[in-house]
């Protein structure tokens, strides 16, 4: 099987596909939410000039996975002065385990690091060792609505 790394600009017929995984993975709770705003926003990333971009994974020509970058996220009101954020990493259930998730916060941050950023930031409620095991570095914690939220860092080794 062959793994490969799209864009949602290469292939926007995955916008909804896409929409509906950040969805159900963080926003169904909210009412204010929904798969439709969630897909307006992607595409509105998606052609805007920010650094903003969302890819997506392919395990042959089935979509597996999602991370995007993003000049700011949701929970970094807290922290303005930092930017990129590697976000909305997903990885279907089926396809859980297989290293996906791992490549995908890999080609997201090398891509924000080709836009010139050295470091790159990211939040967790719940993956925090995760991460830290792929290089990322605690930057600070806070207490949320969301929980205990970890701010983490990955910085360029040049």
């Amino acid at each position: 099987m062959s793994l490969k790394f799209l864009t949602l600009s290469d292939r926007p017929e995955l916008l909804s596909t896409v929409a509906s995984w950040i969805y159900e993975q963080w926003w169904s709770h909210l009412p204010e939410h929904s798969v439709e705003i969630l897909a307006k926003q992607l595409n509105e990333r998606r052609v805007s000039d920010q650094i903003c971009e969302s890819f997506v994974a392919l395990l042959d020509t089935i979509p597996v996975g999602t991370a995007s970058v993003l000049d700011h996220d949701v929970e970094t009101e807290r922290r303005p002065d930092l930017t990129p954020w590697v976000a909305a990493v997903y990885v279907v259930p089926e396809a859980r385990r297989q290293g996906i998730g791992e490549q995908l916060v890999s080609h997201a941050t090398a891509f924000a690091q080709s836009k010139g950023f050295n470091t790159v930031y990211l939040w967790t409620t719940d993956h925090r060792n995760w991460y830290e095991r792929l290089g990322w570095q605690l930057v600070e914690q806070f207490e949320s609505s969301r929980g205990m939220v970890s701010i983490l860092k990955f910085e360029s080794a040049a």
